[in-house]
């Protein structure tokens, strides 16, 4: 069992329930946040053509186009091709994830190097598929209610409502995919004011001892 990095906090929770706000907040209690996200950019932009090459006949049958029009990767195509063919998803995460883990382990080792005793908040939404999870000291978890998240999805994303819903629905057995890996989980429901939310994260790095 990987052994866990004691000022290690993961960062996850449900799309649209607050999770950069509290991403935010950590940073300015002297946190070292990762971004998963921009990471995960940083590493898709590399592997670029390497993505296009794997995907495009996929791409092709669905009439979408996965060069832009300046010759780059158009994420907003790969994202609509992965997440409608679920096979493809898994094979996309087979490729990327491994890249993604390894560059977000060398920051991680790079900030325990220079500053040990700094807590290190590695903000990912899909926590629970990496490697990284079982080494995480606790994990915060950040939750809303449906209807809070689709008004605040509408107001954040350009999309159709429908998308954002579908992407609702295939993150609701995410908070099961923790439990069943026995992660130390910590539950923040993120439903009134910023004030509130955070309170509630000062409440929870007291109990935790950060």
């Amino acid at each position: 069992m990987p052994q866990k990095i004691a000022n290690l906090i993961g960062l996850a929770g449900q799309s649209c329930a607050g999770k950069n706000l509290v991403a935010d907040f950590l940073k300015e209690k002297g946190c070292i946040v990762i971004d998963a996200d921009k990471v995960t950019h940083e590493v898709l932009q590399e592997q670029s053509e390497a993505v296009i090459a794997r995907f495009a006949p996929y791409a092709e049958k669905r009439d979408l186009q996965l060069r832009g029009q300046n010759g780059s990767l158009d994420r907003k195509a790969l994202s609509i091709l992965l997440f409608s063919e679920p096979p493809l998803l898994a094979e996309h995460e087979a490729f990327i994830l491994p890249k993604i883990e390894a560059r977000i382990r060398n920051i991680i080792n790079t900030a325990l190097t220079e500053q040990p005793n700094r807590p290190i908040v590695l903000n990912a939404p899909t926590l629970h598929k990496t490697s990284l999870m079982p080494e995480c000291s606790f994990i915060l978890y950040i939750k809303a209610p449906f209807f809070i998240r689709l008004i605040r999805g509408k107001r954040r994303d350009t999309i159709p409502l429908c998308r954002l819903i579908t992407r609702f629905l295939q993150q609701r057995d995410f908070f099961a995919q923790y439990l069943s890996q026995n992660a130390d989980i910590v539950s923040v429901v993120n439903a009134r004011s910023v004030q509130s939310l955070r309170k509630k994260i000062e409440r929870v790095l007291r109990e935790k001892g950060f």
